[in-house]
């Protein structure tokens, strides 16, 4: 249920840098 959310938030963090 939060496994997508997770690998879009830890792309757009390393996206962010």
């Amino acid at each position: 249920m939060g496994r997508g959310k997770i690998e879009i938030k830890r792309i757009e963090n390393s996206s962010n840098r």
